[in-house]
């Protein structure tokens, strides 16, 4: 019964708006920009749709990758210290695997290298997989924290 009195009440508004003498061209209209933003897109939407998606495969286990500094991964390594010299920086990293390792700036590690060490933090250039198959390359950075933190 009630869907039968929609069918007549959207039957009647019909025949009520074209008795108007309207166009049918104003009943849908389709907003044309004219170069400006259109006012109902969301904004988060849009912003979304501008970074690039990365592909960050799973990490094989560690029995399965090199052994030592090159097989872990910059997720799996934490800043322990930094030692900087006159013409030399250090940075020592503590890996999942429990042991300890030194690096210096451009040291592999199994999805990137170490772009760049300063007093504070340490700057890893991690290599990922777009959607397409092709590399791209993400900045890293990893804070040190003391006891002051």
């Amino acid at each position: 019964m009630r869907q039968a009195f929609n069918k007549v009440l959207g039957i009647f508004l019909i025949v009520f708006v074209c008795s108007l003498g309207l166009p049918l061209e104003l009943l849908a209209q389709v907003y044309n920009p004219r170069g400006k933003r259109d006012p109902f897109i969301n904004l988060q939407d849009l912003f979304r749709q501008e970074r690039p998606q990365v592909f960050i495969p799973e990490l094989p286990p560690l029995s399965e990758r090199p052994l030592g500094l090159v097989g872990m991964a910059i997720s799996e390594v934490t800043i322990t210290g930094v030692a900087i010299g006159e013409d030399n920086r250090l940075v020592i990293l503590k890996g999942v695997d429990g042991f300890t390792y030194m690096a210096r700036e451009e040291n592999k590690l199994f999805d990137g290298y170490v772009f760049e060490i300063s007093e504070e933090e340490v700057v890893f250039i991690q290599e990922v997989l777009d959607p397409r198959g092709g590399r791209e390359t993400l900045r890293v950075v990893k804070r040190l924290f003391t006891e002051e933190d």
